[in-house]
C-alpha cells in the first residue's frame, strides 16, 4: 500500500517548480509490484479564494476517479498574536494551519498492517512526524519504504535510516511531474 502526504508532497514540489501526477507516481513506485491499494491525505481551506478550493476539490475527485482513496481534513484557522520584542507593539492575525493529516495518516497505516492489509507500506513523505509510526510498523512485522526527495534535503537523515528502504524521487522527477 502506498500512502502519501499530499501536503508535504506539494509542498516540496514547489521547491522543484512542478507539480505531480500521483496516478504516474504511483505506477513508478509499484511497477514491479502487487499495488494493494493507495492512499492520498491533505487538507484544503474551509474559505478564502473559492476558485482555488474548487480546483483543490476537482484534483481531489480526480484522484478518486483514479482509484485512489483520498482523505481530506479541513485547515484550521489559528489566531496569532505577536508583540514586537523591539517596540513593543502588538498585532493579531489568523493563518490557516494544517492539523490531523499526519495522524490520520498514520491511523490507517497502522491498522491496516495490524489487519494484515499489506506487506509493504510505501510512505511518500519527508516529515520527521512519522518516524515513531514506522518503528511501530516495523514491529508488527512489516517492511516499510519511504519515496521522497533528496537532493533539497527535504527528507531527515534520520527517517530516512528507519526505513528498510529509501526511494529518491529525483530519478523519476521527469516521469512524474509536468
Amino acid at each position: 500500500m502506498i500512502f502519501i502526504d499530499g501536503s508535504n508532497l506539494f509542498h516540496t514540489g514547489r521547491l522543484y517548480g512542478k507539480h505531480y501526477r500521483i496516478e504516474d507516481l504511483c505506477n513508478e513506485l509499484s511497477a514491479d509490484r502487487q499495488l494493494v491499494r493507495t492512499y492520498y491525505y491533505g487538507s484544503i481551506p474551509t474559505g478564502g479564494d473559492d476558485d482555488k478550493v474548487e480546483k483543490q476539490k476537482g484534483f481531489h475527485m480526480r484522484l478518486e476517479y483514479g482509484g485512489i482513496n483520498v482523505s481530506i481534513i479541513p485547515l484550521k484557522t489559528r489566531e496569532v498574536n505577536f508583540k514586537c520584542p523591539k517596540c513593543g507593539a502588538k498585532s493579531a492575525f489568523s493563518r490557516n494551519v494544517e492539523k490531523g493529516v499526519d495522524v490520520a495518516l498514520v491511523t490507517d497505516m497502522l491498522a491496516f498492517g495490524f489487519r494484515d492489509g499489506y506487506d509493504v507500506a510505501l510512505l511518500v513523505a519527508g516529515d520527521l512526524d512519522y518516524i515513531r509510526a514506522i518503528e511501530e510498523v516495523k514491529r508488527i512485522p512489516k517492511r516499510v519504504e519511504i519515496a521522497f526527495f533528496e537532493s533539497i534535503q527535504a527528507i531527515s537523515g534520520a527517517l530516512k535510516r528507519k526505513a528498510d528502504r529509501f526511494i529518491p524521487l529525483e530519478p523519476i522527477i521527469n516521469k512524474i511531474g509536468t
